[in-house]
Formats: structure tokens, sequence, C-alpha cells
């Protein structure tokens, strides 16, 4: 009796080494992905459904931020918004193209195309939006910021349907959270204090990912570190920027910033950026998104 135990004791530890052995980073990461996008999709059909204003309040998170405005909670903007006679007259329409989220999946982003038509019939404008997800343990996914750029014409994504984001992936020693954000807004504020000094963007296509996205408003996306160093270098004009906040996951291998941007027009007017980041192997932070919003 007591070798039988001892057998489908050691059974049991063999197949409970097989699940774990199969819920390994690549395979969670995806899962956690594929749910990110279901929720982006899911956030889409009740825009469709139930009308734009009750979409977002639903799917926005509690603490979430917009950036127009002014940087502030989104759920209290949208609120403050006037409900339309007819939710469903508007139409915002719009579908994940690629992303990519953190080991621990508690933070990731999805960017796609959008099309927005006031009424039936009228001229639809297009864009480009970029959103950034947060999970809590347990909970769904909700949106924590939500930053889109307008295109002079249908957002061009090379490929159709979804595509996982080409990242690295960061594995190292976890600070303490709070520690982790200082480091990355530090970064940030580096990036920032370069651009003021030599007021040329090539800092920040310098810090890009191979891979990196740069959104500017009124022009299809850069993709790609050479076509967006280009642009940066060459056509963008010189802006200065100020980091506000940062966010970074629990697993410090994914992070947010966003701030203010001085385009140094007279009068002054308004604009703010939002960078996603990402940890390379060697534990320096790569922009992996820049977004710029208009100036208002």
């Amino acid at each position: 009796m007591r070798s039988h135990v001892h057998a489908t004791g050691l059974v049991g530890l063999l197949l409970a080494a097989s699940v774990l052995a199969d819920q390994s980073p690549k395979k969670t990461r995806a899962t956690d992905l594929a749910s990110m996008v279901d929720a982006e999709r899911a956030f889409a059909a009740a825009a469709k459904t139930t009308g734009i204003k009750a979409a977002f309040l639903e799917y926005l998170d509690d603490d979430a931020i917009t950036l127009l405005p002014t940087p502030g909670r989104a759920k209290d903007v949208w609120r403050g918004r006037p409900d339309p006679p007819d939710p469903l007259k508007a139409k915002l329409t719009w579908d994940p193209r690629t992303g990519a989220v953190s080991s621990s999946g508690d933070l990731g982003w999805l960017t796609g195309p959008y099309v927005f038509m006031p009424e039936a019939g009228a001229q639809a404008s297009y864009g480009c939006y970029f959103s950034v997800w947060t999970r809590s343990p347990g909970k769904p996914w909700r949106v924590a910021l939500d930053q889109g750029i307008d295109t002079p014409a249908p957002c061009a994504f090379g490929e159709t349907g979804f595509h996982e984001a080409k990242t690295a992936h960061w594995k190292g020693t976890i600070d303490a959270p709070d520690v982790a954000r200082r480091t990355l807004l530090a970064r940030d504020g580096e990036v920032s204090q370069g651009a003021i000094k030599d007021p040329g963007p090539t800092i920040i296509a310098n810090v890009l990912d191979a891979n990196g996205r740069v959104y500017r408003p009124g022009r299809q996306i850069f993709v790609g570190a050479v076509a967006a160093r280009v642009y940066l270098i060459t056509e963008q004009p010189a802006i200065a920027t100020s980091p506000v906040d940062a966010v970074v996951s629990r697993a410090q291998d994914l992070g947010y910033t966003y701030g203010k941007v001085d385009t140094g027009d007279t009068p002054a007017k308004h604009a703010y950026y939002l960078r996603v980041w990402s940890r390379q192997p060697s534990g320096s932070w790569s922009i992996v998104a820049d977004i710029l919003t208009g100036a208002q």
C-alpha cells in the first residue's frame, strides 16, 4: 500500500511538473496578449451596440488618464460630456492590429486603425488609435490611457489581422515598484533634457526601439527605427518635452510615460505626449511608441 501511495504521489508530481513546464513565459504571455486583444474587440463591439460614451465608461479603468484637453481622469471627462439624443448616431469603429504585453500580464498596449462617422452618410474621418491596457489580479483588462492621431487617409498597416509586436523581453532583478517607476521617469527626463539641450529630435531617434513606432497628427505612422529616424531628423519641427508621470509593469519589462510638449508656438499651445517603453535584455529602456497629441 505504501509503495502504491508513493508511486501515485510521484506520478502526481511529474504531472504537475509537466503542467508547469507547459506554462512557459512565452505561452503565458501569448495567453495574456490574446485576452487583452479580446477585451479590445469587446470594447469596439460595445461602441456599436451601446454607443461611444457608454463603451468608454465601461472599459476605461477607474484611474485611467486622458491627455486631452489636459491630463486628467478620463472617466470624469467622459461623464462630463453631454449624453447624445441618439447614442448610436455617431459610429466609431476600430480594430487591433498589433501590440505587446508584459510578462507579468498586468500591462500591455494595442494599436490599429479607426474610422469615425458622425452620422450615416457623412464624411468619414480616419486615424490610428493607441491604447494602454492594465489589469489587476483577478480582474478584467481595462484601458489605462487611450490616445490616437488623425491620418489623412485610412491608417496604413502592412498586414491584415493581428500580429504580436516584435520586442525584446528583459529578465532581471525586480526593484521596489516605486524605484522602477522613478527609474523610468528619470530615463524619460534624460530624453527630454537631451531634446532641450539639442532641440532637434535626434535624441528620440537614438532611443527608439528597432521596431519602434512614431505617431504624429495628420500623418501616417512611421514604423521601424529607419523610417521613424528619417522623419524625426529631417522633418519634425523642434519640440521640448517634460515628463509628468510613469507607470511600470510588475515584471518591470514594460512601462509608459506621459508629459507636456512645448512646440515653441506663440501664443503657447498645449500638446502632450505618450511614450511606451520596453526594457532591453541589457536592462536599458527603449521607446516602442512615441505619440504626440495635436496642439490645442
